[in-house]
């Protein structure tokens, strides 16, 4: 049996919740875990919770490397891609810190592109791969608070699928603002996991009782929609300056169906959700401000 912890609510701090009608799947701790949904603020998270120590000895296994290993390749296409965004705001480059960054495939990509890259992860294990693949640098940790870096230090924070993990998201964003310089970007990517057109359509024609109550992973503590992961970065002190929900376009499987009208049904709901704001995966780009100056006027 492993420790659980009880929490409020990371955005606004209240603890006035009620549960979510959802189970979760097992990815290496025991199932089902609490889903609650603040009544104030509307962030969902569970409740009680896994302890960080259990989360750690999870990320620190074997398992979960496997797990990664096998999705990693479906990733590859879209880092470019997102290098090209960032590039846009900054195309004169500098330094990138990665949050999450597993055995460093994206910082690759950012080095091979002129960029002065580092990498930060929770394991061990992934680490110590990265570092031999690719000869990228990879600190370990299990958050961004403990590195201690000097406050503006890096031009570009990029969190990919990471804030959804940690104890609490944000305190973390707090420390992202505190080391980027001024001017500096966040880039953050988390899963849409309640507000997903996909997801909800599904879960609408579900027969089976138990599927309609609907689904999450366990080992995300937090489930951001758009409206909640924009609020907690704008009080970490950011100025937004993108929104938007997306589906990784090389994933063709999710396209597949077996039914004859399952592909085109899939493919418009997936365009649907993207103009309404509810595809699968939330991306936030913010910038820190650059600090006011004092005017001095003429007597």
């Amino acid at each position: 049996m492993f420790a659980v912890e009880s929490v409020r609510c990371d955005l606004c701090g209240s603890d006035d919740m009620k549960p979510v009608p959802a189970y979760t799947r097992s990815a290496g701790l025991p199932a089902p875990l609490q889903i609650v949904r603040c009544n104030r603020c509307g962030l969902v998270y569970l409740n009680p919770r896994p302890t960080l120590e259990a989360y750690r000895a999870m990320y620190e296994g074997g398992e979960f490397y496997e797990n990664y290993q096998g999705r990693v390749s479906k990733f590859l296409p879209l880092f470019s891609k997102t290098y090209e965004v960032i590039e846009r705001y900054k195309p004169g480059k500098g330094s990138l810190l990665e949050l999450g960054c597993a055995t460093g495939e994206f910082i690759q990509v950012g080095r091979e592109r002129g960029w002065q890259v580092l990498g930060l992860d929770v394991s061990p294990s992934l680490a110590e791969i990265g570092k031999a693949q690719y000869g990228v640098e990879i600190l370990v940790g299990s958050s961004i608070e403990e590195q201690a870096f000097p406050g503006g230090h890096f031009d570009v924070v990029y969190a990919s699928h990471v804030l959804e993990h940690l104890p609490s998201p944000a305190t973390a964003l707090r420390e992202i603002y505190r080391v980027l310089k001024p001017g500096g970007l966040v880039i953050v990517h988390v899963p849409n996991e309640f507000e997903d057109l996909l997801y909800l359509f599904f879960r609408w024609l579900a027969t089976n009782r138990y599927r309609r109550s609907g689904a999450a992973v366990a080992d995300h503590v937090f489930f951001f929609s758009p409206r909640t992961i924009a609020r907690m970065v704008e009080q970490a002190g950011f100025s937004p300056l993108e929104l938007s929900t997306w589906r990784e376009r090389n994933r063709r499987n999710l396209l597949d169906s077996r039914y004859p009208a399952g592909r085109p049904v899939k493919h418009a709901l997936f365009a649907l959700g993207g103009l309404m704001g509810r595809g699968p995966n939330i991306e936030v780009i913010a910038s820190k401000p650059p600090p006011i100056r004092a005017i001095e006027r003429a007597a």
